[in-house]
């Protein structure tokens, strides 16, 4: 039953991601599971002790660890981002492109990639796509090469730390994978695949970017308040090289952006009472965190916990450990990504690859995670949340658009990336 129940579950998930992704500002995927963990502990599938022992007791994960690990990184580049560092940043950038709309087009390529290793794919896609939707209007130009740009490039350059997307520390903290670790065997293989893509949508849009545009931007400016902004990026800095030595100074990654983002909540706080300014950050990194990935993460960790307590998950593992794992648990999580979302596919892949040989197969399922998101829209919550921006701001760009750039970026590149970590 507990297979049918998942199977349901991903079923009536997909189908609130497409039909209704929000009823009175709740996230309808959380309904989905939430009923199936109810269905199953009613038909004795799982046992309250056995749902407390997965979360509390988990030699393998810990899904608290890495609620507190995703949810503190993501307050600290959502205060930054409040504070208007990112578009700040931004603007100084695109000013540099003088009236070049191919130097446009790569300037925001990169930077995207570069803000997106430090920080993370959904605060990135978050930020960026109403500046790109603002800047192409004004400039006259479609904003679609730059849209499409920008969610392949968040998507891929996330694949550079740990940290860069939920699904990386799903996988990578299920292993034990430190922050240095994980960089060594990804590091060749995000830049890889971010050059690629690069080449790929410069001979995809070239005709459409390669026209000199009038680019003014005097009067914009964002004022940034100097004291709140040089402690965020500072606290941002240091946490990411806490998080690379944590291993060598015997501190879970965890524990570490949790103290540093309650250190940056303590720091606002008192700024805020002292200087009476920036009194919105507070309400708005909060009313920004993504509350919605905690029971959705539980209630599916505790369904997968119910398969492998069944047998499912170890004749799945048989099946794919029988192929050449990097390529098999690499493609397959690349597409179970699209049937499932990449947050469930990657909590399922998590429990598989404890029957693995534990070795670079795990580095490919993660691959799949990242790169499966722009496949289709329904490869991550990322592609439904950029889509529901772009319907906002009256942009044409249709679900079909979507997995027509998607299977013309997504393949080559998966393929190049799950073959450079088969041969280094």
């Amino acid at each position: 039953m507990s297979l049918g129940v998942f199977i349901a579950v991903v079923v009536l998930l997909l189908a609130a991601i497409i039909i209704k992704p929000k009823i009175w500002k709740i996230s309808t995927y959380i309904i989905p599971p939430i009923i199936g963990v109810i269905v199953l502990i009613i038909a004795q599938e799982i046992s309250f002790e056995q749902i407390y022992q997965s979360l509390f007791n988990n030699p393998l994960i810990s899904p608290l660890k890495i609620l507190v690990l995703f949810l503190a990184m993501t307050l600290i580049s959502t205060i930054c981002d409040c504070l208007g560092i990112f578009k700040f940043i931004a603007l100084k950038t695109v000013k540099w492109c003088k009236n070049s709309q191919f130097s446009l087009f790569t300037v925001l390529y990169f930077l995207i990639s570069i803000l997106t290793i430090f920080t993370s794919n959904d605060i990135i896609i978050l930020t960026f796509t109403p500046f790109i939707i603002y800047l192409c209007r004004k400039i006259n130009v479609s904003p679609i090469p730059y849209l499409v740009g920008e969610f392949v490039a968040a998507n891929t350059a996330s694949m550079m730390l740990v940290v860069g997307n939920p699904t990386n520390i799903l996988i990578a903290t299920s292993f034990g994978i430190t922050f240095l670790e994980y960089l060594s065997h990804m590091w060749y293989v995000a830049l890889a695949a971010i050059v690629l893509l690069y080449g790929l949508l410069i001979l995809v849009f070239y005709r459409k970017i390669k026209d000199p545009i009038v680019l003014d931007l005097e009067e914009e400016e964002v004022k940034l308040s100097k004291l709140p902004s040089i402690v965020a990026i500072a606290h941002l800095i240091v946490t990411t090289i806490l998080l690379a030595i944590s291993n060598y100074i015997n501190l879970e990654m965890y524990l570490i952006t949790a103290v540093m983002a309650g250190s940056l909540l303590i720091f606002m706080l008192i700024y805020v009472l002292v200087s009476k300014n920036e009194k919105s950050v507070f309400k708005d990194s909060f009313s920004r965190l993504p509350y919605s990935v905690i029971p959705f993460l539980i209630c599916m960790f505790i369904i997968v916990e119910c398969l492998n307590l069944h047998g499912y998950i170890e004749q799945i593992a048989n099946v794919l450990n029988k192929i050449e794992p990097v390529y098999s648990y690499g493609v397959t999580s690349f597409l179970a990504c699209n049937f499932m979302n990449n947050i469930p596919m990657s909590l399922l892949y998590s429990n598989i690859l404890t029957y693995s040989s534990g070795g670079k197969e795990v580095y490919a399922a993660i691959i799949g995670s990242n790169l499966g998101a722009y496949l289709t829209p329904l490869g991550a919550l990322a592609g439904i949340m950029w889509l529901t921006i772009l319907k906002g701001f009256d942009v044409k760009f249709s679900f079909l658009d979507f997995m027509k750039y998607g299977a013309l970026f997504a393949i080559p590149t998966v393929l190049l990336s799950i073959t450079l970590l088969f041969l280094i």
